[in-house]
């Protein structure tokens, strides 16, 4: 505990000489440290700032070569615990805006946007093909009316189903890159109003 700087830090060591590949989940020997200390924030601990700290062990595995372990409670690279990234995702949707939750959480602007791409990215691997029958399509401006994005929401499950950057035919052409056969086949109708990009949907569906 650091009392002057309202800090916990846990030390955090592995008992086992074999640990799973990162790439087959085989048992193999465990053969050294090789990225030193990382640290991780995790959820607050008496209203202190919580930080994990751990060695990195590397396995020697016989068929992948050297591979760095991966940890249960956070993302490759990501310097936050999977528990204070959900808890921050908690904090925006609860407070509605990314400021009152960083204020909250005691995170920056920046640290903010990137939990939250890891959590779209997550929610995207998550996603499986869904039977997509009544869609609409429109635009988003942001700071200021400067940029766009474009929207395809889903009107059945009063959800969107994707974004792309942008307000041009290019951008619905990527939204519909990323829509399976299944979900374009399924398509009745499309509710859009009459911009120069739209019809880049509708004309393939």
């Amino acid at each position: 505990m650091d009392v002057e700087k309202e800090e916990a830090h846990l030390l955090i060591a592995h008992c086992h000489s074999k640990l799973p590949c990162v790439v087959c989940r085989a048992k193999c020997n465990v053969r050294d440290h090789g990225e030193g200390e990382r640290v991780w924030r995790h959820l607050d601990l008496w209203q202190a700032k919580t930080f994990l700290h751990a060695s990195m062990p590397r396995t020697d595995c016989p068929e992948h070569g050297v591979k760095t372990v991966a940890v249960p409670w956070g993302e490759p690279h990501s310097r936050f615990s999977l528990g204070f990234e959900a808890r921050v995702i908690l904090a925006i949707q609860s407070t509605k805006t990314v400021a009152g939750a960083c204020a909250l959480m005691k995170v920056s602007w920046d640290e903010a946007r990137g939990l939250m791409e890891r959590a779209v990215a997550r929610g995207l691997m998550r996603r499986e093909d869904v039977d997509l029958h009544y869609v609409a399509v429109d635009e988003k401006s942001y700071r200021k009316c400067r940029h766009f994005v474009t929207l395809l929401m889903d009107l059945d499950r009063e959800r969107i189903h994707g974004v792309a950057p942008g307000n041009s035919k290019a951008s619905l052409e990527s939204i519909r890159k990323s829509l399976s056969a299944l979900e374009i086949s399924g398509i009745t109708a499309i509710a859009m109003h009459r911009h120069g990009h739209t019809p880049a949907l509708s004309r393939r569906c």
